[in-house]
């Protein structure tokens, strides 16, 4: 009788191969997403100082407006001047 109820208790329950690999699927996956986001915000903290060491050339050479996303400063009158040439 006992032989008889380990094997239909076998059969109903899934192997721990196929569990194992499940946890490990869902471990690779949340590593990845926890990659992914220290890789954003890493490049959203650059992209961030860039822009502030931009703002700041632009202000120490004479253009008081502001400096936009991408490295130019606006002076006067909405002239463009490259952070880094004047």
């Amino acid at each position: 009788m006992r032989a008889w109820s380990s094997a239909i208790g076998a059969a109903a329950m899934p192997s721990q191969g196929k569990r194992d690999g499940v946890k490990m699927k869902k471990l690779m996956a949340g590593a990845l997403i926890v990659c992914a986001s220290i890789v954003l915000v890493a490049w959203a903290i650059s992209q961030y100082v860039n822009n502030k060491q931009d703002a700041e050339w632009c202000h120490e050479n004479g253009y008081t407006n502001y400096a936009t996303k991408d490295g130019f400063c606006v002076g006067a009158g909405g002239k463009l001047i490259k952070v880094g040439r004047q």
